[in-house]
């Protein structure tokens, strides 16, 4: 409970950080431009809020650099540091992919530090002999527990800032690691339904392309209640049918399931009383992550 509380706190915390990162790119930028200072470094910014850390950030700029940037995050006890490498030739146009990068690392980091501090509900980090040796190998970085959990909170908060699917996010990810050859398809699927597996049990709002899934897969995520189960099924949206993604039902069948209704869906009433009831995806959404195999 408290993870699902303190989210948009941390999110907010995000936001912030981002914006104090912000501010020392474009004044390096300016430093640049006049004095050709390509190096630029901020130490020890102490940053007081729901967790007390510090965030270290140095900023490095260079011509041609492959790809065009880079923001290389970690974390050590009480301290983030981070550290970016920008091609100054591609400023600003390149500004949107650095700000999701540094959306994505952040609050990744920040995952790290509640971890760091021992935080309820957050994974505990082993030693830093056993952190170096996960390190070694991909598929068991992404599969340590720990890492899990910090990777799919950066990965939810890229989805909210790109307006797309976790799941989307989670797979454009992986496939970078597929193609660079340091991890295989297979790997890459059983790390995505782990990282899945964790996001639906904790983000109780992401939103996951339309998938199917079998009855047994459904109850583990919605903790055995099959009357939800009934009711999502008959409630499945198919964007490609009605405009707005929406369904109807009867008044009586509303006041029936009201309460799983009014928590999952937003509700239209024609005429308060009577049917029909007019259901639609949560947030305008045309889209709801309950496709299954017997609809």
């Amino acid at each position: 409970m408290l993870m699902k509380l303190f989210e948009g706190k941390y999110d907010e915390l995000t936001g912030v950080l981002v914006d104090v990162i912000w501010h020392f790119i474009k004044n390096s930028k300016k430093l640049y431009d006049e004095q050709g200072e390509n190096i630029y470094a901020i130490e020890s910014i102490p940053i007081t809020d729901i967790v007390n850390f510090n965030l270290n950030i140095i900023i490095n700029r260079e011509e041609n650099f492959k790809g065009g940037f880079i923001a290389d995050a970690a974390t050590v006890e009480d301290t983030i540091y981070l550290a970016i490498y920008i091609d100054p030739k591609l400023e600003p146009k390149i500004y949107v992919k650095v700000n999701e990068n540094l959306q994505t690392a952040i609050r990744h980091e920040i995952e790290h530090i509640l971890q760091e501090q021992n935080f309820p509900q957050r994974m505990k980090i082993p030693s830093r002999e056993e952190v170096e040796q996960i390190n070694d190998d991909p598929y068991t970085y992404f599969m340590t527990d720990y890492e899990v959990e910090a990777m799919v909170m950066g990965f939810y908060r890229l989805a909210k800032t790109k307006k797309e699917k976790l799941d989307s996010i989670i797979d454009e990810y992986l496939q970078w690691w597929i193609d660079d050859k340091s991890i295989t398809s297979e790997e890459a699927e059983e790390i995505k339904q782990k990282w899945l597996a964790y996001a639906k049990k904790q983000l109780p709002r992401a939103q996951y392309k339309l998938v199917r899934e079998s009855f047994d897969d459904y109850l583990e995520f919605s903790d055995g209640d099959e009357k939800k189960y009934d009711l999502q099924r008959k409630l499945v949206v198919d964007p490609l049918k009605g405009q707005h993604g929406d369904t109807k039902i009867s008044w009586e069948e509303y006041m029936e399931n009201k309460d799983i209704i009014d928590d999952n869906f937003d509700v239209e009433f024609l005429e308060y009383g009577k049917s029909p009831v007019r259901i639609l995806p949560k947030e305008g959404d045309e889209e709801t992550a309950w496709w299954l195999e017997d609809k």
